[in-house]
């Protein structure tokens, strides 16, 4: 199952939830500050590479 990344943009706690698991605060501080984090990390880069 895919893992969406996201990110505190009050406290920067970075973590990783479900697709199917919703997120409005974040579980470190509480804020409502959680944006979703677009791109590859460093494991997808490095399959998608690979001959």
């Amino acid at each position: 199952m895919d893992k969406i990344r996201y990110k505190c943009m009050k406290c920067k706690y970075a973590f990783t939830r479900k697709n199917d698991l919703p997120v409005t605060k974040c579980p470190y501080c509480g804020k409502e500050s959680v944006e979703e984090q677009k791109g590859m990390d460093a494991s997808k880069i490095l399959d998608e590479s690979s001959y």
